[in-house]
């Protein structure tokens, strides 16, 4: 709990600090007349760009191992480097911390929400359409998990040791980015390659028991970009 409250609080000064820096980017100068008061707009095309995103995202655990599974709500953070590759075309390499999982209709006694910290490093592929200020995306993401916990009904504390998943996942990316003056608009869908489900028992033979189906991740994420 420590470790996701200090990744939450890193989050939230990075968010603080770059709406800090573009207020103060567009405050014009009064010590100048009216007709040099302008807003200092950024470049909406550069070659390259170093930024941060922020955003949340609905996600769930797909697959045979669990069919009860419904939406849960995350969070997402961290930093990307774009670089244009032609006039309407460029690369963006992003690395961020995302809280996925699933959560699970479950009676007393068994599993009814499970969390899994990631670092996530999607690479994609950026292509306007019309003008420069629409994008399609598409993509591949490498997730490695870093942190996995269980939360069974009518217990208030989860279960963090023994839970064996595959810490390696690869998410195909597709989504939709919109720019505006000061920052982009970005909503992505996201879906699991590969099975996390190690098979084994899960902790204190948590219900239902693991019978080694399948477990997959998939997200809708919803993003700021600066």
């Amino acid at each position: 709990m420590f470790l996701k409250k200090l990744i939450f609080m890193a989050m939230f000064c990075c968010l603080a600090t770059a709406m800090l820096a573009q207020t103060e980017t567009t405050l014009p100068d009064t010590n100048t007349d009216d007709e040099d008061e302008q807003i200092a707009k950024p470049d909406p095309n550069p070659d390259s760009k170093l930024g941060i995103k922020m955003g949340f995202l609905t996600h769930a655990i797909t697959g045979t191992e669990n069919k009860n599974s419904t939406l849960a709500f995350g969070m997402t953070g961290g930093g990307y480097f774009r670089q244009k590759l032609g006039l309407k075309t460029w690369l963006q390499l992003e690395a961020c911390i995302s809280f996925r999982g699933g959560n699970f209709k479950a009676n007393t006694q068994e599993y009814e929400s499970i969390r899994l910290l990631y670092a996530d490093v999607p690479l994609l592929l950026m292509q306007s359409f019309g003008d420069i200020n629409h994008k399609w995306l598409f993509g591949i993401q490498g997730s490695y998990l870093i942190s996995p916990t269980m939360y069974l009904k009518g217990l208030q504390l989860p279960i963090t040791g023994n839970l064996s998943f595959n810490r390696l996942d690869f998410l195909p990316v597709v989504g939709y980015q919109y720019h505006t003056t000061f920052f982009d608009l970005q909503v992505a869908a996201k879906y699991g390659l590969l099975n996390i489900n190690n098979g084994n028992v899960w902790p204190q033979n948590a219900k239902p028991l693991n019978n080694n189906g399948t477990m997959h991740n998939i997200a809708l994420e919803f993003n700021i970009i600066f």
